[in-house]
């Protein structure tokens, strides 16, 4: 296993680790892949660089918190219930594709 303490930052992020097996190695090559995505679709609503890296690990942080069931789903619906607006993107009626790369 991998001692990531021991790993720089900068190791992970351009996924330089080859002592992980496999599977492991892929799914943080998608994960990194999928964040880039992320990031230039936000970029390209001309929004700060800075407020895209804040919404990105904030989105993390709670997908961490879901994942451990601190988060579940009744805590968004019971929130959301005041906003309808907050509803429709709950249950997706809101959902557009992310753009295309070119």
């Amino acid at each position: 296993m991998v001692n990531f303490a021991e790993k720089k930052s900068s190791q992970v992020v351009c996924g330089k680790i080859h002592d992980l097996d496999g599977e492991v190695t892929e799914r943080i090559g998608a994960l990194i892949r999928d964040l880039r995505v992320v990031r230039e679709a936000l970029l390209s609503k001309r929004l700060k660089a800075k407020y895209v890296h804040a919404l990105i690990g904030r989105s993390i942080f709670i997908r961490y918190l879901e994942d451990r069931e601190v988060l579940v789903p009744e805590y968004f619906q019971n929130i959301a219930a005041k906003r309808k607006s907050w509803s429709k993107i709950l249950t997706g009626a809101e959902e557009r594709p992310l753009p295309t790369r070119t």
